[in-house]
């Protein structure tokens, strides 16, 4: 491949000039160089070449081969974006959304975004819904909200399964649906998020959307346990006892509860490193669990 590409890059064809940056840094035919790497990224990349511009972009975002240089990074994941890069359009609209190396911007953050979403980004669609869910930095949006839960969930994202679940279990920016509801929380609670299958264990647990069904609502309650969610752990212990409540019905669920369920980590933290933070939306109906999380996925 060496001897096929290199001539060809040196005369000044980009893909040829792209491959031969492969090369390098890949170490296919070749000692790694991520110097080299980066310079014939960067004359692939200066013809227009869109691979190229990705790629030195991350070059530049990380530091490898390169000086790391943020500002360096948007404008090469500008100009690959600009050609419809969809990658590229999803770390520039992280970036301006977190401030990563660059100054915050609101705006164009929404609007990166908003073209990685329309090219089918998930992680684009799950972050617009949850910003029109909570209402950051724009104008909160249930119904806008549900539609991007939406198609994200089609793909088979478990965040947003769990968050259009939820939507459909409270009635938010679509009618209530708790048979709906119960079908995306399943969904969900099989790829192991902890909070749908809390939720999917409770509609078991007080028969809603489906007949009441103890054995599943142990089920799901303990496969949450697992995890660490501490109100499945105590709803789990009343089913045992044949208490016939639930952690929504029961003033027993005490200080001490409150204070483990404030320490508990899931391990959907280690299941999922793409989730960073942990964010609530205030004025939640307090029948939903108010954990969400928010993915915030730095590089691609």
């Amino acid at each position: 491949a060496r001897t096929e590409w290199t001539p060809l890059a040196e005369q000044g064809f980009a893909r040829a000039q792209y491959n031969v940056g492969v090369m390098y840094e890949t170490g296919e035919g070749v000692k790694k160089d991520p110097n080299a790497a980066v310079k014939f990224y960067t004359l692939a990349a200066e013809q227009g070449y869109v691979f190229a511009q990705y790629n030195l972009a991350l070059k530049f975002f990380k530091g490898e081969g390169v000086a790391k240089d943020p500002e360096a990074a948007v404008k090469w994941y500008t100009l690959a974006g600009e050609q419809g890069h969809v990658k590229s359009q999803y770390n520039l609209a992280v970036m301006y959304d977190t401030g990563d190396g660059i100054p915050e911007d609101n705006a164009a953050a929404l609007r990166w975004y908003t073209q990685a979403a329309d090219l089918g980004h998930i992680k684009a669609q799950y972050n617009l819904g949850l910003k029109f869910d909570n209402g950051t930095n724009v104008l909160e949006d249930d119904e806008t909200a549900f539609g991007w839960y939406k198609l994200a969930a089609e793909q088979a994202d478990g965040r947003a399964e769990f968050q259009l679940a939820s939507m459909y279990d409270h009635g938010e920016g679509v009618l209530q649906n708790y048979e709906a509801a119960i079908g995306w929380y399943t969904r969900a609670a099989e790829k192991g998020f902890a909070s749908a299958q809390f939720n999917l264990g409770l509609k078991y647990d007080i028969g809603r959307g489906t007949p009441q069904d103890d054995g599943r609502a142990k089920d799901w309650y303990a496969r949450a346990a697992e995890q660490g969610h501490v109100k499945s752990e105590y709803n789990l212990s009343l089913l045992d006892a044949d208490t016939g409540t639930s952690v929504r019905e029961d003033d027993r669920f005490t200080e001490e509860w409150r204070e483990l369920e404030a320490e508990e980590k899931y391990k959907n933290v280690a299941f999922k490193p793409d989730f960073q933070a942990l964010v609530t939306r205030p004025g939640r109906s307090l029948s939903r669990d108010t954990v969400q999380w928010y993915v915030i996925e730095r590089l691609e």
